[in-house]
């Protein structure tokens, strides 16, 4: 059995995170707050904020798209739900 050993090499590696860290940024892409407010409320799903030019989609929580409707207000079972507007998704549970 043949057993490999590598050589860490501490100096660069300390070095390097030196470097990144002067950069100040971060792998994390700026946040873009979405104008839109999607709330729940007595079998529905109420999205606020729009304009009219957005595509919107709501999907089960197995992932299935139940609509692609671009309106506000969509009826719905109980349940857990993925609305996504655009490129902004979220999650809203209706009860």
């Amino acid at each position: 059995m043949d057993v490999m050993v590598e050589v860490l090499n501490v100096g660069n590696t300390i070095a390097a995170l030196d470097e990144a860290f002067a950069q100040e940024s971060t792998s994390v892409k700026d946040i873009n707050y979405a104008t839109y407010n999607v709330i729940s409320k007595s079998l529905e799903i109420n999205i606020l904020g729009l304009s009219g030019n957005e595509k919107v989609s709501i999907f089960d929580i197995a992932g299935r798209q139940l609509t692609s409707k671009n309106t506000s207000v969509y009826k719905v079972n109980a349940g857990a739900y993925i609305v996504k507007i655009n490129d902004y998704v979220t999650k809203v549970i209706v009860k």
